[in-house]
């Protein structure tokens, strides 16, 4: 048989259901972990489980998270359960008199944990199974007290609850200004704030809730000598084989496994209760500061962003503007040429009517070509935010038209197709179109092409309308196709270009009109492509 208890005894420390198991091997008269007498056998055999009450909020030695119980204390009645093989059940109330009165009715077992000396009369008090000396908490800078008589006339804090402690100090200090707090965070708090002068309380609570709320403002300055604090099972006073056996768990306690349980709660790092308002506060604060850096990169982008649509569209105006000028030069050169003519003609003697006739119809001619133009350009300039369905080839020679690329000695070629219509922004299209243009008329220029030849194709593919313009004018360096489209970038000098002409017919393309622009070297040229989607198109 010692192989069966020796089986069921592994059991009965590790299942998971251990309650069940615990129960069944009493029945059985099956062993305990500990040496028992029979009546003490007798008397487990008919506990299901021993309650044990605790009371209040004292970490690390006992704290609570709903119907979860943490601690030293706690950690010790899980050996003690171990030891003498039956559950142990823990009933949680608000201070220990409702603990003791529970016990002494026999509602419960066992209070928790007593101290002595104890001045309750239905209570007996088991052997000591743990032990905290009393300390005196002052701020950080607060010399080091080595005589309790230095306290003479200062304020220091104690709780209310302590009466054997408080009644102890008031006989031997008696000049000691004793105020009571509610709980150990009350009185820290206080020294904290300047409240009071010192706090006094059990160590290890202390120590426990100076590192939690207080590290880098108070400290543990000195023992309470000759002050301690030792740990009792309270039991009652007739209930005397609990009594014995609790002491047998506690006498089985090894010093290495109370120094193993106390460590485990006074490190740092196992706080169960973890306080995490500071960690909330910086990253509150770090979230506010994002949104406000991210509005404030949000609000900066948006004013470049409009500082460059004015500055291109005043690139454009410029733009414009030298195209008019083009235009107007021959006009006024052939009005010129005729006002000298006519001049002559009068001065003559023999006035050639005929003639006259013809230079004021070529000056009428001209003059009108002229105010077309300005009128041309005004259209162009005027707001026009709203979709139209209008033919691709009459936007293209419209273009054409305002670039007077006809009198530059370009050969333009055009693929007709007056059925492609477009649903879109009509002048910024013309504008995207008068952009492209100008720039491969500026490189012709520039590099001086002899033969300088752009070729425009329109076509509708898969729902997408696709127009192309290609030129002969050497194409565009790798370095500078990546950044073509930059703000600000340019392979003219700055006396010919802002380098926001490109950018500003990226910008109309795909954010205004939703859809692309892209460009490539082919055929010895740059050849830039437009895609409009046709599914914009209005019903």
């Amino acid at each position: 048989m010692p192989l069966i208890q020796f089986m069921m005894l592994l059991c009965l420390l590790g299942s998971t259901h251990a309650n069940t198991e615990i129960n069944t091997a009493l029945r059985k008269g099956i062993r305990y972990p500990l040496h028992f007498t029979p009546e003490e056998q007798a008397y487990l055999s008919q506990k299901k489980k021993i309650t044990v009450c605790d009371y209040a909020e004292w970490m690390p030695y006992i704290g609570h998270e709903g119907n979860h119980t943490f601690g030293i204390v706690h950690d010790y009645y899980k050996a003690f359960e171990r030891r003498i093989g039956v559950p142990i059940r823990f009933i949680h109330l608000a201070d220990l008199p409702a603990c003791v009165t529970m016990v002494t009715q026999g509602q419960a077992d066992a209070v928790v944990s007593m101290g002595s000396p104890n001045t309750f009369s239905g209570i007996a008090l088991s052997n000591e199974f743990g032990e905290d000396f009393v300390a005196l908490t002052t701020r950080l800078k607060t010399p080091f007290v080595n005589n309790m008589k230095m306290l003479e006339g200062k304020k220091v804090g104690i709780i209310g609850h302590y009466k054997n402690m408080i009644a102890y100090l008031h006989q031997t200090y008696p000049t000691l200004q004793l105020q009571t707090t509610k709980s150990t965070e009350d009185g820290l708090d206080k020294v904290a704030n300047g409240k009071l002068y010192a706090f006094i309380d059990i160590y290890r609570i202390a120590a426990y809730n100076i590192r939690r709320e207080h590290i880098g403002e108070l400290k543990i300055n000195t023992k309470v000598e000759p002050l301690v604090m030792r740990a009792h099972v309270g039991l009652r006073k007739n209930d005397i084989l609990l009594k014995h056996i609790f002491n047998k768990a506690i006498a089985d306690l090894s010093t290495e496994e109370k120094t193993r349980m106390i460590n485990h709660w006074m490190s740092a790092k196992e706080v169960v209760k973890a306080d995490y308002r500071l960690l909330a506060e910086i990253i509150a604060v770090a979230l506010l500061f994002l949104l406000g850096l991210l509005y404030y990169h949000l609000k900066v982008r948006y004013r470049q962003k409009t500082l460059l649509e004015k500055q291109a569209k005043l690139a454009g105006m410029g733009s414009m503007i030298n195209n008019i000028a083009h235009q107007w030069r021959q006009p006024l050169s052939r009005i010129n040429s005729n006002v000298t003519v006519m001049k002559s003609l009068l001065d003559s003697d023999d006035a050639q009517k005929e003639l006259l006739e013809q230079k004021l119809d070529s000056i009428e001619e001209n003059t009108q070509y002229m105010s077309d133009t300005i009128e041309d350009f005004m259209h162009f300039f005027h707001p026009d935010k709203q979709r139209t369905h209008f033919s691709l080839q009459a936007c293209i020679e419209k273009a054409l038209h305002l670039t007077g690329i006809y009198s530059k000695n370009i050969e333009v070629t055009l693929n007709p197709n007056k059925e492609i219509y477009a649903n879109t922004y009509r002048k910024e299209l013309t504008q995207i179109i008068l952009i492209i243009l100008n720039n491969a008329i500026d490189n012709f220029k520039i590099k001086s092409i002899a033969d300088p030849k752009i070729e425009i194709h329109m076509r509708r593919l898969h729902g997408k309308i696709i127009l192309s313009i290609q030129d002969n004018g050497g194409g565009i360096e790798a370095k500078e196709l990546e950044r073509i489209f930059e703000p600000y970038y340019t392979t003219k000098f700055k006396h010919e270009g802002t380098g926001l002409g490109l950018y500003m017919a990226k910008l109309l393309t795909e954010n205004s009109m939703g859809g692309q622009l892209r460009v490539k070297n082919h055929n010895n040229g740059a050849y830039f492509e437009i895609v409009l989607f046709e599914e914009e198109k209005d019903a």
